[in-house]
């Protein structure tokens, strides 16, 4: 494997990161909004 196709495997990983984060954060605001009306939620984004 060369550098270039290392490279771009490294992005898509980052972006997949980056992806399933941004899912998760938004799911948990979701559930913090339905559940419990208030943002003390264990996202981590207090």
């Amino acid at each position: 494997m060369d550098h270039e196709h290392l490279n771009k495997l490294l992005v898509l990983l980052a972006l997949d990161q980056l992806l399933n984060q941004t899912n998760f954060v938004i799911e948990c605001i979701i559930s913090c909004l339905t559940w419990t009306w208030n943002w003390n939620c264990s996202c981590g984004i207090i």
